[in-house]
């Protein structure tokens, strides 16, 4: 859980390409000043596969870039 942090799109970037985030069930980042570029980079990530929910709820996505997501993640994602 990572709520209001500011973690932004680099921040959502790094975390999406870490092979660490393979253990991840639950990713929270609501309030994170996250964009479609850090939500592109969440569902273009090879590390998530094991997310279960992914909230991204009061951020900075389009309707663009919530469609990327839910594309990858399904009803997993909350935006």
């Amino acid at each position: 859980v990572l709520r209001d942090c500011a973690v932004g799109d680099a921040g959502a970037a790094a975390l999406a390409a870490s092979p660490h985030a393979r253990d991840l069930t639950y990713l929270d980042l609501w309030k994170n000043r996250v964009a479609d570029a850090g939500a592109a980079a969440l569902a273009a990530s090879p590390h998530l596969e094991g997310v279960r929910i992914l909230s991204l709820r009061d951020n900075l996505i389009t309707p663009a870039g919530a469609e990327l997501l839910r594309k990858r993640f399904g009803d997993r994602v909350k935006v």
